[in-house]
C-alpha cells in the first residue's frame, strides 16, 4: 500500500504529464525501447491515483497543449478514442512484445478501479477500434504477477487467433 505522500506526489506529477506520456507512448514514430520506459512510468503514475486514471480518460479530441517555457501553441489532433484506440492496435498489431506488454499494463491500471468485473470489461471497449475483434472477454482481470502471466497467455493467444485469421 502507498503512502498518502506517494499518492499526492503521482497526482501533480501526472498533472503535467499524463498526456504528454501518452501521446509520446502511442507514436510509432518514437523509438520502442523509450516508448518503453516512458509506457512503464505512465503505468507507474496511473498505479494508485484515481485522479491520473481520469486524466487519461478524458483526452479530448482535440486537446489545446501549450508548452511550458516555450510560448507555442500546439493543437493536437488525436482522436478521442482513437488515441485510447491506440493502446489495443499496438496489442493487436504491434510487433515488440515488450510494447503489448505495457501497453496492457497501461490499459489495465487506467481500468481496474471499477471493482465489478462486468463493469471493468465494459470499459474495456474504449481501448479497441470499432472495427476491431473485440478482445475484451479475455483480457485478464487477475491482480499483480497473476495479471502478468494471464495477460502473456492473452497476447499469445491474440497472436495465434490473428494469424489464423490472417489479419495480424
Amino acid at each position: 500500500m502507498e503512502s498518502d505522500t506517494v499518492k499526492n506526489y503521482k497526482d501533480t506529477v501526472g498533472e503535467g504529464s499524463i498526456l504528454e506520456l501518452f501521446s509520446f507512448f502511442t507514436e510509432e514514430e518514437n523509438l520502442d525501447f523509450t516508448r518503453r520506459w516512458v509506457g512503464l512510468l505512465l503505468a507507474e503514475l496511473l498505479d494508485g491515483s484515481e485522479q491520473n486514471r481520469k486524466r487519461l480518460l478524458r483526452i479530448e479530441k482535440k486537446q489545446l497543449y501549450v508548452s511550458s517555457g516555450i510560448k507555442w501553441i500546439f493543437l493536437l489532433t488525436s482522436r478521442l478514442r482513437g488515441n485510447r484506440e491506440e493502446l489495443g492496435d499496438i496489442i493487436e498489431r504491434g510487433t515488440d512484445r515488450m510494447l503489448k506488454i505495457v501497453a496492457g499494463k497501461i490499459i489495465w491500471q487506467t481500468i481496474r478501479s471499477s471493482g465489478v468485473v462486468g463493469d471493468i470489461r465494459d470499459r474495456l471497449e474504449i481501448f479497441w477500434a470499432q472495427d476491431s475483434i473485440h478482445f475484451s472477454k479475455d483480457f485478464p482481470m487477475e491482480h499483480g504477477s497473476q495479471w502478468d502471466g494471464g495477460f502473456a497467455q492473452f497476447v499469445t493467444r491474440l497472436e495465434e487467433d490473428l494469424d489464423d485469421l490472417d489479419i495480424g
